[in-house]
């Protein structure tokens, strides 16, 4: 009897996740806290009652967190014992596959960086005013203005040059990193 404490009915919130887990997990019945009150509230008496007197059929119904910890030291445990062990079994494969992979997020990395500090203020700007002008067009067409939509499809096409607002011409970022 309450070997891992004693709740009541106003702790509800405070076992949110365990009482949660216990629903899903022991009781087949996930989503019961969405739904009525009156439901939750017998569901939770029962967890209650298995709660204390230390019958859940699992130690994570008590404390979620104590172990989640728990779990994830054990997991730490087991990949540094994977890494310290000599390696037996040469399959070079899987190794170099990795090895390609993690090649590729850097490359890909390295490309963002690149862009990114690559672009100017201006640059900046003016991809923020298109996203505005796309938001402003969208809600346009919600609204049936038509002539509106077409008005800002012109402003947003690049191959097009009006006195009012001036042609922009990206630069081709690809150029500018070879240089």
């Amino acid at each position: 009897w309450g070997r891992h404490g004693i709740i009541q009915l106003h702790d509800k919130f405070r076992k949110a996740r365990e009482f949660e887990a216990w629903c899903t997990e022991v009781k087949k019945a996930p989503g019961v806290v969405d739904g009525p009150q009156w439901e939750v509230t017998e569901y939770f008496k029962e967890y209650m009652e298995d709660y204390n007197t230390s019958t859940l059929p699992h130690i994570k119904f008590y404390d979620m967190e104590a172990w989640e910890k728990e779990d994830y030291n054990k997991q730490q445990a087991r990949n540094a014992k994977k890494r310290s062990r000599t390696r037996t079994d040469f399959n070079d494969e899987d190794a170099t596959v990795e090895v390609r992979r993690h090649a590729k997020k850097m490359k890909e990395y390295q490309r963002l960086m690149e862009t990114k500090s690559l672009m100017d203020k201006d640059m900046v700007d003016e991809m923020k005013h298109q996203k505005l002008l796309i938001t402003e067009m969208q809600d346009a067409y919600k609204k049936g203005d038509q002539a509106k939509v077409k008005e800002i499809e012109k402003r947003l096409d690049s191959t097009l040059e009006d006195h009012r607002w001036g042609k922009y011409t990206a630069p081709d970022l690809n150029l500018q990193a070879g240089s």
